[in-house]
């Protein structure tokens, strides 16, 4: 069993993801990455300050 797992996962990170079929334009890309940089400063503010509670 543990053989075939780690075929498995070799093939999962050896393989070459599909080719996107939709290509955003580099603005949309921008806006995309600055909300996401966004939203992942808003999550790790939320888990500092719910973590700071617990000590």
């Amino acid at each position: 069993m543990p053989q075939n797992w780690a075929s498995r996962q070799r093939q999962l990170f050896e393989q070459q993801p599909p080719a996107l079929g939709v290509r955003l334009p580099p603005e949309v890309q921008e806006q995309l990455r600055q909300a996401l940089v966004h939203w992942l400063r808003a999550l790790a503010k939320a888990l500092r300050e719910e973590g700071s509670g617990d000590e």
